[in-house]
């Protein structure tokens, strides 16, 4: 399992609180670059809507909140991908899941080469993060995976009590070696 050093999150944690969200226009350009996933999950306003999943069996996330940020935060780019060992300027898409008791992402694949999934908030109880089935132990703050998106199964169990947050950053276009 990998893990953030302590001043590697407080410095991500800090690039988060300041990031810029994507606007209609940029949510248009990273729909397209994420073949069209983002439409499933937010409206013409950019207003999430997780109620959705109960209206559409074909969606795999099932999570209370999903946030879209902007691809012009480079520092931010640049700090995940120096992490992933990734080149910043292949990003294709930067959000953040929050999920409460009840959520869960069902067995999937990413629309990604290439995919970091970091921990941002922790002391929930369930939510295990599953691997080609088998479970990697992503618990707390700054545990994450790295993995080849369009080939790799993973999912996120039901979250039972507590909040579990995560960071999800993709790359299009590049080395698909996988880092679990």
């Amino acid at each position: 399992m990998n893990k953030l050093n302590t001043e590697q999150l407080l410095t991500l944690t800090q690039l988060l609180s300041n990031a810029k969200l994507a606007t209609k226009e940029e949510f248009t350009n990273n729909d397209s670059g994420a073949d069209g996933i983002y439409r499933k999950y937010f409206d013409e306003n950019l207003e999430y809507n997780h109620v959705g999943y109960k209206k559409d069996k074909n969606l795999h996330i099932n999570s209370s909140t999903m946030v879209l940020y902007s691809l012009d935060n480079t520092e931010l780019k640049q700090f995940v991908s120096d992490i992933a060992g990734k080149d910043h300027n292949k990003v294709s898409a930067i959000h953040s899941l929050t999920y409460y008791s009840g959520d869960f992402a069902a067995n999937h694949t990413d629309p990604s080469d290439y995919t970091f999934t970091v921990i941002l908030e922790d002391g929930f109880k369930g939510g295990e993060y599953y691997f080609k089935g088998k479970e990697y132990p992503m618990k707390t703050n700054g545990d994450y995976v790295t993995h080849r998106g369009k080939v790799d199964f993973h999912e996120v169990k039901k979250v039972t009590s507590g909040t579990r947050k995560c960071l999800v950053v993709w790359w299009k276009g590049t080395d698909v070696k996988t880092l679990l």
